[in-house]
């Protein structure tokens, strides 16, 4: 059953608790969690302070690697970067490209440094 919310809900997860999600923000507050979509080859691990946008139609599963806290909230909300929550989609690792880094991606990378912050670490 994958839920549909109308207003933001704070899921308190234990280790190996499975939650169905689609169209919905999801921000990880505490603890770690992992996740997979339907017709996505990658599936994405995601620690506290973590937000993803899961589109309607989705169909992902959310599973706790661990005591975990999540707050989930309707795609009407603003998005999680506006509340002080970095996307984990804007994250840049130094380790995505090998060898020295170009001009462009240095600029990029402090750009989205300044305008959001430091990216938290997970793990």
């Amino acid at each position: 059953m994958s839920l549909n919310l109308s207003h933001p809900a704070v899921l308190d997860l234990q280790s190996g608790d499975l939650q169905s999600l689609d169209g919905l923000w999801l921000t990880v507050l505490e603890g770690r969690v992992w996740l997979t979509r339907a017709d996505d080859p990658q599936d994405h691990f995601l620690g506290s302070g973590a937000a993803l946008r899961l589109e309607p139609g989705c169909q992902a599963v959310l599973e706790a690697q661990g005591p975990a806290r999540v707050r989930l909230a309707p795609l009407l909300d603003p998005a999680p970067a506006a509340s002080g929550v970095r996307p984990a989609a804007l994250r840049i690792s130094p380790s995505v490209l090998p060898g020295p880094r170009p001009s462009w991606v240095r600029r990029l990378r402090a750009g989205l440094q300044a305008a959001l912050g430091p990216a938290p670490v997970v793990g």
